[in-house]
Order: structure tokens, then C-alpha cells, then sequence
């Protein structure tokens, strides 16, 4: 690993801490990602099923009809168009809600799920623009790579990392200055220019630190699976697994909510020009490239 790769690994694990810190002190802030998972879960579900089941119940030509009716495809559309929103809807809610809850925090105020959850009812309408903003914007980056040659598409998956990179501090910009979609996106790069420059490249963030986490319990879990499996002792190998993906769901939960932490912290040190309580401005300064000196 080179030396680069060392530092922003560094840098990394002192940003986990730091969030993790936060999260111990306000406990409810998980709580966020986990509603939000079992949300998305119910809407799946509610769009999958019924069509699984319609498409099941028609007969074999009518299914093939399908295949080549403009109207079908049309409906189909609509219907993933409709999906794409509503998932990006709920994700967008409960990120505004713990962005907000987690700003709170960094204010000194006492925070809850209740106060998060009033914080995204009051933004309500600008995540649901944002929400249908987004989905179509990932529909139409999908849709280009999918008929794009390896340039093409290679050429799309940079104007995503751009897109991923200006809309950084959206979420908290819905949660705490309730601007509209267009504005918020504006405000997330003018903050990123300001505090960053114009080539702001990420580094490494707490995904790096539990993704590394997981490997390790994944390899275990496997591991003492695979050695019952052999040892003629099935049901506890079974068990060695369905525990190892447990782990590795509370692992994904926890760094969902220490990411959404630290991008609230991220944006306040950028807005305020000062590190909120229990951040270092070092770290949070290196979450992003060095700033380009201006031109003389």
C-alpha cells in the first residue's frame, strides 16, 4: 500500500472515530437508517409484487405480447420512473432528518428522532423536487451507459462522480437552509469552490474503514461456515452465515450513519469555517483535495 494510500487511510480512521464519538453520544441517530431500510424494503416490495403477480397470472402469449408493445413498455417506464422517485423520496427524508438531527447536535441542542423527523417535515416539498430531480438524472446517466460504448460509458461514470461530488452537501443544505433543488445544488458547489477549489477529489471517507470491517467478518463468518460444512455439521454452518450477514447489516447501518454524520459535520466546517465539537479541522480540511492556490 503506498504511502498516499496510508494517509488517507489515516485520515479516514480518525473521521470514523470522531463520528463515531457523535453517534455514542446521541444513540438515536441510527435509528435513521434503519427506518429508512425498512421503508425501502415495504416499497420494494409493494412495487415488485403486484407486477410479479399480474405478469404470473397472464397466459404465455399475452406475455410475449408484452415484449412488443410500445404501451407495455411506456407503462413499464412509468412504473421504474415512479419506483426510482419514491425510493429517492425516502432516502432523501430520513438523510434530511438525520443531517438535521446531527446539526442540532453540533449546535449544543439536545436531538431526537422526533426532532429529526420534524426537521424533514418541514422540507418537504424541496426533498420531494430533489427526489424527482435525482431520479431523473440517474435514469438518464443509466440510460446513456447502457447504449454507450466502453468510452461512452467510461466518460458517464465521470459525469456521475461529478454529479456525486457537486451534490455533496445537498442533504444538509435541505435540512438546514430549505432551499429548492437547483439552489441547494448551487449552494453544495459553491461551499466545495469556497472551501476546496475548483478540483476537489474525495479521499477516502468512514466507508473505507467498515468496508474493511466487513471483508474481515465476511472471511470469518465464511471460514467457520465452511469448516462446520466439511465437519458434517450443517445447521450450525447455516447459522455461522445467517450470523455473519446479521453482522455485516448492523456494520452497514452503523456506517451509513457515521457517513451521514461526518458529511453533516463536513458541511458546517464549510459554512461556519470552524470544525463542530469533537471534529479536528485537519481531518475534516482533508476530506476533500488541497485547495489550488489562485493565480497571481
Amino acid at each position: 500500500m503506498s504511502e498516499v494510500a496510508v494517509g488517507r487511510f489515516a485520515r479516514s480512521w480518525q473521521l470514523t472515530k470522531q463520528s463515531w464519538a457523535v453517534l455514542r453520544a446521541e444513540k438515536s441517530l441510527v435509528l435513521f437508517p434503519i427506518i429508512s431500510s425498512v421503508a425501502l424494503v415495504a416499497i420494494t416490495v409493494s412495487f415488485v409484487v403486484p407486477i410479479g403477480v399480474w405478469i404470473a397470472m397472464l397466459a404465455p402469449d399475452a406475455r410475449e405480447g408484452l415484449r412488443d408493445s410500445n404501451g407495455a413498455r411506456i407503462a413499464f417506464f412509468l412504473c421504474f420512473f415512479a419506483f426510482y422517485v419514491v425510493t429517492y423520496f425516502v432516502m432523501t427524508y430520513f438523510n434530511v432528518a438525520l443531517a438535521g438531527a446531527a446539526l442540532e447536535r453540533f449546535a449544543g441542542r439536545d436531538t431526537s428522532l422526533g426532532a429529526g423527523m420534524r426537521i424533514a417535515n418541514r422540507r418537504f416539498i424541496p426533498i420531494l423536487q430533489w427526489a424527482v430531480l435525482s431520479a431523473t438524472v440517474g435514469m438518464i446517466l443509466r440510460a446513456l451507459e447502457e447504449r454507450a460504448g466502453i468510452f461512452g460509458a467510461l466518460a458517464l461514470r465521470l459525469v456521475g462522480i461529478a454529479w456525486a461530488v457537486g451534490t455533496y452537501f445537498v442533504v444538509p443544505v435541505l435540512a438546514l437552509e430549505g432551499l429548492g433543488p437547483i439552489d441547494s445544488i448551487k449552494r453544495s458547489v459553491s461551499l466545495l469552490k469556497s472551501s476546496w477549489g475548483e478540483a476537489a477529489l474525495t479521499r477516502f471517507g468512514t466507508g473505507a474503514v467498515f468496508g474493511l470491517l466487513s471483508l474481515f467478518v465476511f472471511l470469518i463468518g465464511g471460514g467457520v461456515a465452511a469448516l462446520f460444512f466439511t465437519q458434517d455439521l450443517p445447521i450450525i454452518g447455516v447459522v455461522a452465515i445467517a450470523c455473519t450477514l446479521i453482522v455485516i447489516l448492523l456494520l452497514s447501518l452503523v456506517a451509513t450513519t457515521l457517513q451521514a454524520i461526518l458529511q453533516a459535520a463536513v458541511y458546517a466546517y464549510a459554512a461556519e469555517g470552524t470544525a463542530p465539537a469533537g471534529f479536528s479541522a485537519d481531518t475534516l480540511r482533508g476530506v476533500f483535495g488541497p485547495k489550488k492556490p489562485k493565480k497571481a
